[in-house]
């Protein structure tokens, strides 16, 4: 089913809209969730919660992008999951070493929440991304969307361990770069 039927079944409240939405989307959620969380009841748990967050927020919310509005709640609720079990070394330590690596070019939630500006920090991160090419930014993306291990994206792009690392690293300080080039030091 199109995605935006799928909305239009959450707008009109109808109870088919999860199943639907289920069909669609529970193998890419179990994904971001898994990627964080690690463990298969964790991830079970989250991707529930998050069908029935996105039940309670549409109405009012009516996402354009069906998929990124998924991910991104389901990517929420496993972050979340992670700080409240008090950052446990969880899915062989991926979300810590994910977050780890971000910490010089993106501080952390707590500076974001203060920013009055965070539309602009959004703007650059996507500006940032839109300028790379579809490797870099699907091996970007894969590793701090999804906080999937390096070993899996090396393989999935065909390139080495060290190439992947090496890339990221690159790709690291070229948005530490950007976001200062538009004003954003943080």
């Amino acid at each position: 089913m199109e995605d935006n039927l799928i909305v239009q079944l959450f707008l009109e409240r109808r109870e088919d809209a999860i199943e639907e939405l289920k069909t669609k989307y529970e193998p890419y959620c179990h994904t971001i969730a898994f990627n964080i969380l690690g463990n298969n009841e964790d991830c079970e748990e989250c991707i529930n919660d998050a069908f029935l967050r996105i039940w309670n927020s549409i109405p009012p919310n009516k996402p354009e992008n069906l998929s990124a509005y998924v991910g991104k709640v389901t990517r929420n609720l496993a972050l979340d999951r992670i700080r409240q079990k008090g950052a446990e070394r969880r899915g062989g330590g991926e979300t810590e070493l994910v977050l780890d690596e971000l910490i010089d070019c993106i501080s952390g939630e707590d500076e974001l929440e203060r920013r009055e500006d965070s539309r602009e920090i959004l703007q650059a991160i996507n500006s940032f991304l839109e300028g790379l090419n579809s490797v870099e930014r699907g091996v970007f993306m894969r590793r701090y969307w999804l906080a999937e291990p390096i070993a899996n994206i090396a393989s999935r792009y065909n390139m080495s361990l060290s190439k992947a690392s090496s890339m990221l690293h690159r790709l690291r300080g070229r948005l530490k770069k950007h976001m200062e080039k538009e004003g954003i030091v943080l």
